[in-house]
Formats: structure tokens, sequence, C-alpha cells
């Protein structure tokens, strides 16, 4: 079974795509493309396992290549994850279609997933209002809290991020600069985000990001 989607969009803030492949019967390939706009300030792509806490894991008998609209391969910007995730944390991403392949073999499960976030992002984030303000939390940073982990994965597995206190500086210079504009002006700015991704390591992914978008103010 393979299945990628159509992109999903939340206007004003960003869109995404998604592969996920799951109990493949045989090989093949398959290609998406995301087309990043001119006032994209973010782009981020993770490279997990699919099914039941898959973000916790790297994929099994795939590999990913991604190449920017010029048509060169990018490299990952987190590598070396012990659980064999990988991930592109990119900012202000080159305008255009950014095309993501994924070959695989018999038995292959992965699940690929790609977002954009443009020119202010947050504060539009933020500024929703309504029922499904929580659930669009959700949703938009989803892509950007696994990529935050992935890149911490490292530092976790080296016994280098004991608290947030330690995380911060051990995380690449563009990783905190990334990190920084958007939670800065929040509660405790990136080093709360970095806590709270530390103190529910292990639990479900959608209380993790309940916590997350709690703290935001954005969910009960």
């Amino acid at each position: 079974m393979t299945s990628s989607n159509q992109p999903e969009s939340t206007p004003e803030i960003g869109e995404s795509v998604r592969i996920t492949l799951a109990a493949e019967t045989q090989g093949g390939q398959r290609t998406t493309t995301l087309e990043v706009p001119p006032d994209a300030v973010l782009l981020a792509v993770n490279v997990t396992d699919s099914g039941t806490d898959g973000e916790t894991r790297g994929p099994k008998n795939a590999s990913v290549r991604v190449f920017d609209p010029k048509g060169d391969k990018v490299e990952p910007t987190a590598t070396g994850d012990p659980a064999g995730r990988s991930s592109f944390l990119l900012q202000s991403p080159m305008p255009g279609p950014w095309r993501i392949e994924v070959e695989y073999g018999g038995g292959a499960s992965a699940e690929v997933s790609a977002r954009f976030y443009k020119k202010g992002w947050f504060a539009k984030l933020r500024a929703g209002v309504g029922k499904l303000r929580c659930k669009t939390c959700k949703l938009v940073l989803s892509t950007l809290v696994v990529s935050t982990l992935i890149h911490m994965g490292p530092l976790i597995a080296a016994g280098t991020a004991p608290g947030a206190g330690a995380v911060s500086p051990a995380l690449k210079p563009v990783v905190r600069q990334i990190l920084t504009q958007p939670f800065t002006l929040s509660a405790g700015g990136v080093p709360k985000f970095l806590s709270i991704l530390l103190k529910y390591l292990g639990a479900p992914f959608d209380k993790l990001m309940e916590q997350v978008c709690g703290w935001l103010r954005m969910c009960p």
C-alpha cells in the first residue's frame, strides 16, 4: 500500500505534502513536488517511519532524495540520528518546485513530510480564532516539532542534552536561529520550547503537540 497526498494548504501560513509507504509488497519509486513561493522563509522536510509512533523511527528499506528547483540534490541538515531519521531544515528556500523522490524495496515503510512556512507565519497562526485554532496549531507546527526532535536526536543519545539549557547551545546555529524567530516572544522562549520536547519524549505525539500548543495558548 502506497499513498501520497495532494498539497495541504493553510492560508497565509504555508503548505505541505506527504508520501506514506506502508507494508509495500514490492519495490518502486514515488515522487512528489512542493511549490515553494517567493515569500517562504522556511522549508522543513522530515524522513521517518510510517504508522503508530512512526516519527520516533527511521524509514525501513527506503531512501529519500530532495532536489531544489535548479535540480541540485540537497543534503539533510540533521544526520547521525540514532533512530535512523533525517531532516532538512532550510532558511529562505529557493522559490520554485522542490522535488522529493523515494525509492523503496519490498517490505518498506516510510513517511516523508514536507512543509514550507511563509513570512509572518507564526503571527498569523497565533492570530487565528475559533474552535479549529488548536487543530490548526498542531497541524502547522508538527513538521517543525519533528524536525527539531530529529536534530536533537544525536545530542540526546550522546548525553549532551540532559536539559533545555544544554540543548540550545549544542544545536546547530542555523537551527537555533530558525527556532528563535517564531518562539522568542513566547513565554520562556526557545528554552521553554525545548524543555517541553524533552519532558514529553516517549509520550504519544498528539500529547506532545497539545503541550506545545497549550504553551502557545492555542489549545486548552
